[in-house]
């Protein structure tokens, strides 16, 4: 769904439309006028799916933002299983860490660890994460580096 500026940039070029030409001021004028009537009245006939589609689209990238810290392949991989199963893993999995020196933890096995304990915690609830212990074990790592940048 394109923003009227950008509805009308592409009805510009579209028709090849030059806007700075003084001789055809008058027929540009009408030409404008009837590109937000087009886009308003044709372009913008949001039905309820639409609409629906358009706030789940904003809320998905909001979550992607929130996700900005971690992996570019951990942040797919959350925005997916959210958008397929409504789940907010990242929090959840967050809420099941209960070792209280995770945020000390430097070696890879230790992470390994930790996601191998979360994978089985959440495997019961979640069985679409199913071989998903290397995504765990990277997102844990991010959490762990962004709550350092970023403490609360």
């Amino acid at each position: 769904m394109l923003k009227l500026e950008e509805y009308i940039a592409k009805r510009k070029t579209e028709d090849g439309m030059n806007e700075f030409d003084k001789d055809l001021r008058v027929k540009n004028n009408s030409i404008a006028i009837n590109y937000v009537l087009e886009y308003f009245e044709h372009y913008i006939d949001l039905s309820e799916a639409d609409e629906q589609t358009i706030v789940k689209t904003k809320k998905t990238e909001k979550y992607r933002k929130a996700l900005r810290a971690h992996d570019p392949d951990v942040i797919d991989w959350l925005v997916n299983l959210n958008v397929l199963y409504g789940c907010w893993l990242d929090r959840v999995i967050v809420h099941q860490i209960d070792d209280p020196y995770f945020f000390l933890y430097t070696e890879d096995e230790e992470f390994n660890a930790m996601a191998y304990k979360l994978y089985y915690k959440l495997i019961e609830k979640h069985s679409y994460l199913n071989g998903t212990q290397e995504k765990i074990k990277k997102f844990l790592i991010g959490h762990q580096r962004k709550e350092a940048v970023f403490p609360k």
